[in-house]
């Protein structure tokens, strides 16, 4: 039998925020996440949805925690899964809670589950431990688990639009000829980012790059295609992993930009940071923040004074001669899509005092924006004072992809196979990421 999705998450509301980065962090290596809030459409019976996403999956995925446990949702989402019978069918569980064999019932005690507590100083360990659960594959050693986990993110992943006749074999050529072997997917419809972004990154003043837009908007696409910047300026890049939470320190976050920079000591970063600038920029990519991590305080630090004082040492150091490069920070902030009118009865609702789950997720366009307000009024402040401050720059925000952009930017493929091409993309794809995935995919496959 086959299957859209290769894994049904299940979760409790309070738990979402994991379940949406456990979701993109899957994807990352791969694997086709199945999600309520990305595959239930307004107006359609939930009951129904989710049933037909727990049939479409190979594999079930229980978020454990103490909501998980309390809700009657979940419980059913359990059962429907397991009356299935499919011994193929992998059921797993990520323990997020102390573990109670009473209280998991007889379809999860006996199962060994991923411990997967609050605040786990491996988060991407335990990503490879459920990545080799959902294959069905020993994980090996222990403390090979993050390296592995970074090693499959590395790899190239996702389905891919296979060529099912010579003519499509054809038309994937003339995809390449036009467009590129690599990286050229992300002129669909982002031309004026992209456009920023080349322009930003050949300045040679240090500066911090936002990529802003709701999510799903293909943020972590795009900063893959900053990978593939042309060398003219001279530049390294290197991606700053956070795992899959923002860190809460300064100390946190230099372990993290340490590791980055060849894995030097976190003592020795301006000078490492200095031989690297010597006669190039540096961009240093780092992975979307949503929710509302963007108002986290240390996120607004680490923006406004951290990084600032960091560059402002290196740049003070003594050296030989005047070639130095530019640091250059890329970084993506994304919220929940919200459509206006629900904004304003949010804001409305807000200050009377009335909150809930739907509240705060239609607030974080406005969070974001405030954020942003934020991080403009400390650098100014900053520079107006004297100290070290860092310049920011602020994409236009991440448009959604349609069928007319896909349609516009496939036009010159002979009119059978563009056809073709915008169908195979555009085929229950509901959001631009996917579009945008499914583009790559068909311009480098092997």
């Amino acid at each position: 039998m086959s299957f859209a999705f290769d894994v049904f998450i299940s979760h409790a509301g309070a738990d979402k925020a994991f379940a949406v980065e456990l979701a993109r962090s899957l994807e990352k290596v791969g694997l086709r996440v199945w999600l309520d809030e990305e595959q239930i459409s307004p107006g359609d019976s939930i009951d129904d949805s989710l049933l037909r996403g727990l049939k479409s999956a190979q594999h079930g995925l229980f978020v454990v925690t103490d909501a998980w446990l309390e809700r009657k949702w979940t419980k059913w989402e359990l059962d429907s899964f397991v009356q299935d019978g499919d011994r193929e069918r992998r059921l797993l569980v990520v323990q997020r809670i102390p573990r109670d064999v009473q209280r998991l019932g007889p379809e999860l005690r006996d199962l060994k589950p991923i411990d997967w507590p609050e605040g786990d100083p491996e988060p991407e360990a335990r990503l490879w431990e459920l990545r080799c659960g959902i294959l069905g594959q020993p994980p090996g050693p222990r403390a090979q688990w993050t390296a592995r986990w970074r090693e499959a993110v590395n790899e190239k992943g996702g389905p891919a639009l296979m060529a099912r006749t010579p003519a499509e074999a054809t038309a994937r050529a003339l995809l390449t000829l036009n467009h590129g072997a690599r990286g050229q997917w992300m002129t669909v419809d982002r031309k004026a980012q992209w456009g920023q972004v080349i322009t930003e990154a050949a300045r040679p003043e240090h500066q911090a790059i936002f990529v802003l837009g709701p999510q799903r908007r293909g943020h972590e696409l795009f900063l893959e295609r900053v990978e593939r910047l042309p060398k003219d300026p001279p530049r390294t890049i290197h991606t700053v992993r956070w795992g899959l939470f923002t860190p809460a320190s300064k100390a946190l976050f230099f372990d993290a930009l340490a590791k980055a920079l060849d894995d030097c000591p976190v003592e020795r970063l301006a000078p490492t940071l200095r031989g690297k600038l010597a006669d190039q920029n540096v961009i240093l990519l780092h992975r979307p923040v949503c929710e509302k991590d963007f108002e986290e305080e240390a996120f607004l630090s680490y923006y406004t004074t951290w990084l600032p004082e960091l560059i402002a040492e290196v740049d003070q150091a003594p050296r030989q001669d005047d070639r130095i490069g530019a640091v250059k920070l890329v970084q993506g902030i994304a919220w929940c899509p919200s459509p206006r009118v629900r904004r304003g009865i949010a804001h409305l609702i807000h200050r009377m005092g009335i909150d809930g789950t739907w509240v705060e997720e239609s607030l974080q366009q406005s969070a974001a924006e405030a954020a942003i307000a934020r991080l403009r009024r400390e650098a100014e402040r900053r520079r107006a004072a004297g100290l070290p401050w860092l310049s920011l720059v602020y994409l236009d925000e991440l448009p959604e992809i349609t069928r007319e952009d896909v349609w516009e930017w496939s036009d010159f493929l002979p009119p059978a196979e563009h056809e073709r091409f915008v169908h195979d993309v555009m085929l229950g794809a509901r959001d631009s990421e996917t579009i945008l995935d499914r583009i790559r995919n068909r311009l480098e496959e092997d």
